[in-house]
């Protein structure tokens, strides 16, 4: 008997799961751009409480960078991050291929310099790389509410 009971509970639980996944809804590649685009463009201007609230990965690089700053203090975290720590904040120049694995949608993008070229990395520290870095992923998640948050850092030049 508590076998069966077991087994309708587990049942019931992956139809829920189910019912909320149809809920939140097909994964939209452009709502996901839209975002990424807003990120960065508003780490560009400098408007990092906008760029917090787009961002939905882990701070635990920017806090460790940023001793002196709570962990929490995603504004100051965001500024130092492009201002001080390496992080080089840029507008999407392009987006080279998209793509869906589950609640995520993974972009690779090339980056836009101030003078508008193509961003490279050509090495740091004395070392030359034999190919420039140019292309980056950048991924993207839809959240349970529906919205789409960067999960991923800027380019960092140490």
């Amino acid at each position: 008997m508590m076998y069966i009971e077991s087994m309708k509970r587990t049942v019931f639980l992956a139809l829920f799961i189910s019912l909320l996944a149809a809920c939140s809804g097909p994964i939209s590649t452009n709502k996901a751009e839209n975002a990424m685009r807003s990120f960065f463009s508003a780490l560009v201007e400098r408007d990092y409480q906008t760029a917090a609230n787009l961002y939905g990965g882990s701070y635990t690089e920017l806090a460790q960078m940023n001793p002196d700053t709570s962990p929490t203090d995603y504004v100051t975290l965001w500024q130092r991050g492009c201002e001080q720590n390496g992080f080089v904040c840029m507008e999407v120049l392009d987006i080279v291929r998209v793509e869906v694995k589950g609640s995520q949608v993974e972009f690779a993008v090339t980056f836009k310099t101030k003078d508008g070229k193509q961003f490279e990395f050509t090495g740091c520290c004395g070392e030359t790389l034999l190919i420039a870095i140019t292309e980056y992923v950048i991924v993207v998640e839809k959240e349970a509410d529906g919205n789409y948050k960067v999960l991923s850092l800027p380019p960092y030049v140490p």
